[in-house]
């Protein structure tokens, strides 16, 4: 987890998913970017374009804790 609560994750994914611009929380810096910017229809793989940390949102919605 990137972040201290369920809530908190599962916030972060709804807003990549709903294409609100949303910052790295690796490095805090940049919006993070399709990492697939030519398959635009495919909105679960994102990458920070400063740190080059790669976010794969359905693995991170797999690792979810259990409330």
């Amino acid at each position: 987890m990137y972040f201290k609560t369920r809530d908190e994750e599962a916030a972060f994914l709804k807003n990549l998913w709903l294409g609100i611009p949303t910052a790295c929380p690796e490095c805090g810096f940049h919006n993070l970017e399709h990492l697939h910017k030519k398959a635009k229809k495919s909105n679960t793989e994102w990458k920070c374009p400063g740190c080059g940390k790669i976010f794969r949102t359905i693995n991170m919605l797999k690792d979810l804790p259990e409330k």
